[in-house]
């Protein structure tokens, strides 16, 4: 399903993760109307000189200093600091939205301080795949009823399982490095264990609603590197429940066909657009009610140097001769 990115030529893959800074800040103390020094997350999102409102109680305030990565402070005079532009100054209470109204220079004023937001490192490994297929010589002349034994048979068979396990092992594999009496045994990441935001859980919930829904997944919508699209993984049981759930509040709802050979059911949020997408294969048993909701568009598989599907034909030992083995 994912697009398919650059070749990779090493099997450990190093990248960064990045995002611009937000246009606001969230109080993290009650703070008085005449405190001048404030607790909010993520101070470093402003610099002095900055302008912030608060929409709950119309102030605006005028950032004089930022004293560390907790703390902004404001001029200590009402009306240059706290009540700024003849607004008037209220308790702020935690969790209170501060949003930047725009950075203003006075006539002989200088260029301000600057900040920037560090990019976090990961990796991930490269996986590399294998199965065996093997038959039977003698089986196979014997043209057994629907091939079954026949390589073209076993084949697609073999195929298909191995579709199944990428495919799981995409969604559930666990980032591994271990020295084998084979050599280095590489295992990759996979979206669950780089999922760390947005988790929700509907355990004891007897009748989830359409709205607990749009709850869940708007946010993944918020503001950031985030595209308007997103297409979110299923297992049976959450399908058809949200369905329902839908259906009970005639929530519009549009069908694809695919060339997975699947059904695409495409519904609005409060944030963007969501394409639900069938896994009954991964997402089966125990995990039937689970789902991934993934931006598509920040995901992608990367194949290795010269490694797509490869055959490596008669493996079988000389000795075998009523035997034809394969390895993919």
């Amino acid at each position: 399903f994912i697009a398919s990115g650059r070749t990779l030529t090493q099997p450990k893959w190093s990248y960064g993760k990045n995002d611009k800074s937000k246009p606001y800040v969230i109080v993290k103390a009650a703070a008085a109307s005449g405190a001048t020094s404030i607790d909010v997350f993520d101070a470093y999102n402003c610099v002095a000189g900055d302008m912030l409102h608060n929409p709950r109680t119309g102030e605006q305030i005028r950032v004089d200093a930022i004293d560390d990565s907790d703390t902004i402070s404001t001029a200590a005079t009402t009306g240059y600091g706290r009540a700024f532009a003849g607004s008037t100054a209220a308790a702020m209470v935690i969790g209170d939205y501060l949003f930047k109204v725009g950075r203003v220079i006075a006539h002989k004023g200088s260029a301000p301080d600057a900040n920037n937001v560090m990019p976090t490192s990961d990796f991930n490994y490269c996986e590399w795949w294998v199965k065996t297929i093997e038959v039977n010589k003698v089986q196979e002349a014997t043209r057994m009823l629907d091939g079954v034994g026949m390589r073209d048979e076993t084949y697609m068979r073999k195929v298909w399982e191995m579709d199944e396990e990428i495919n799981y092992a995409m969604f559930f594999g666990r980032r591994m490095l271990a020295y084998e009496t084979e050599g280095a045994l590489y295992t990759m990441n996979g979206v669950d264990q780089q999922i760390l935001t947005h988790v929700r859980s509907g355990a004891g919930l007897a009748y989830p609603t359409w709205e607990l829904f749009n709850e869940w997944i708007s946010p993944t919508f918020d503001d950031n590197s985030s595209s308007d699209s997103k297409v979110l993984f299923v297992g049976k049981n959450l399908f058809h429940v949200i369905l329902s759930a839908a259906r009970g509040m005639n929530v519009q709802m549009a069908s694809f066909p695919t060339v997975l050979g699947s059904t695409v059911v495409r519904i609005q949020v409060d944030g963007g657009t969501v394409d639900i997408v069938k896994d009954y294969k991964a997402l089966q048993g125990p995990l039937s009610g689970d789902g991934f909701v993934i931006d598509s568009a920040h995901v992608e598989f990367r194949p290795f140097n010269n490694y797509g599907r490869v055959v490596v034909p008669n493996v079988q030992a000389n000795s075998e001769i009523f035997k034809a083995k394969d390895t993919i």
